[in-house]
């Protein structure tokens, strides 16, 4: 279970890993029931953890008095799991390097969450990005009252 979830699905370069209990069943030739089992095993032993993956949506529905309305609803698509290392790395001893491209090539992701799961920048993390952004407005809100004074 836990190859199928490494080899299958997770994708190093970016850490993501967010296949459904079927899609997993299926990679490592098993029954739903006995992923749901060993996954609860790895995480009870430390070695991953997951999250709720949810999308909101609205549903055209009828109400009460046979009425056409929308409703919105949200909708969990899969689990996004995450993989610790139950043993920390010591300290002065590097970490080994593989030979192999990171990053899993199969994986892709849905066009509706490109947006949520944007790529880290080489050269800027979000979080530096987001920083900037906020610089910059202070820069030109002081510019406008020095102007306006």
């Amino acid at each position: 279970m836990l190859g199928a979830l490494l080899w299958g699905f997770h994708n190093a370069h970016t850490g993501r890993c967010f296949p459904s209990y079927e899609a997993i069943a299926a990679k490592a030739e098993c029954c739903r029931d006995t992923v749901y089992e060993a996954i609860k095993v790895l995480e009870w032993a430390g070695v991953l953890t997951w999250q709720n993956r949810i999308t909101r949506a609205v549903v055209r529905q009828r109400d009460l008095f046979g009425r056409w309305t929308h409703r919105r609803t949200v909708i969990r698509t899969s689990n996004a799991y995450v993989f610790r290392d139950p043993q920390p790395q010591l300290a002065g001893v590097p970490a080994a390097q593989s030979e192999n491209q990171t990053g899993t090539q199969n994986q892709e992701i849905p066009g509706y969450l490109r947006p949520v799961l944007r790529a880290k920048s080489d050269v800027q993390s979000a979080a530096d990005s987001d920083r900037d952004a906020f610089a910059s407005r202070d820069r030109q809100l002081l510019a406008l009252k020095a102007a306006m004074a």
